[in-house]
């Protein structure tokens, strides 16, 4: 090595300043990443059924969405799981499956599948280290209490680190919301029903004994009518025959 150095000191030359060119431009382009991206097998689809059983869900979304995705090409594995409100199916394709090429194909078997009507779209996720979580923060505010520190966390903490450039989400863990618990007394519920059915009670026969007096009402009104058109027709009939027999004493005699 020393002797090849010496007779050609040119190239020794050339390619220690190769070296050092590389070295630069890698410790300058080089970035800290715990995390390195690596393209996992899997993809999950998610879609939600609102009202739903999951033995509902399990029959109505999962079943058909497996039928329809399990004959994809180098798809391994499919499992299914099935909860209140949403179906989670999970694919486990082959090593070395184009990611991207497999998303394309299940979302047109997706399109294929007829959902009920109250499903939501299917939505495709693509899993990656990505969605692991890479730094975890402990927040403490001297002075205040569980509620105030939630507050702040939530109001000011987390929008503040949202704005920060390459953070894409952030989640919290153990923030507590103050909730009111209304505890019904069901003696005074019971005894509260029974002053309202009383007083229905009460109204409604109050009413029937107005409408029975408003029935006998207009029977009289009728019974008086009745006489009345009786009385009528007389007095008119009696007025008709004296008007008749007075134009017949009138008349001249042969």
């Amino acid at each position: 090595m020393e002797k090849y150095s010496v007779r050609k000191p040119f190239t020794v030359l050339v390619a220690v300043i190769a070296v050092l060119a590389l070295g630069f431009v890698s410790v300058t382009n080089m970035t800290m990443d715990l995390l390195p991206e690596i393209s996992m097998p899997y993809l999950v689809i998610v879609t939600t059924y609102a009202g739903a059983s999951p033995e509902r869900v399990e029959s109505e979304v999962g079943i058909p969405i497996e039928e329809a995705v399990g004959t994809i090409s180098r798809v391994k594995n499919v499992t299914t799981n099935a909860a209140e409100n949403y179906c989670m199916t999970q694919l486990e394709f082959e090593d070395g499956t184009d990611m991207d090429s497999a998303t394309v194909k299940v979302s047109g078997a997706l399109d294929q599948v007829t959902l009920p009507d109250a499903c939501g779209k299917p939505s495709i996720i693509e899993l990656s280290t990505d969605m692991i979580a890479t730094l975890y923060v402990a927040v403490e505010h001297e002075g205040d209490d569980i509620y105030e520190l939630s507050d702040y966390a939530e109001d000011t903490l987390i929008p503040a680190i949202e704005r920060v450039d390459g953070v894409a989400s952030v989640t919290a863990i153990g923030l507590v919301e103050k909730e009111v618990l209304v505890k019904l007394n069901p003696r005074k519920i019971d005894s509260l029903n029974n002053k309202i059915l009383k007083a229905a009670v009460k109204a409604l026969d109050e009413a029937e004994e107005q409408l029975s007096a408003a029935e006998e009402a207009v029977e009289e009104g009728q019974k008086a009518l009745q006489e009345q058109e009786k009385s009528f027709g007389g007095t008119l009939a009696s007025a008709l025959f004296r008007s008749s027999t007075a134009r017949q004493g009138t008349l001249p005699r042969p």
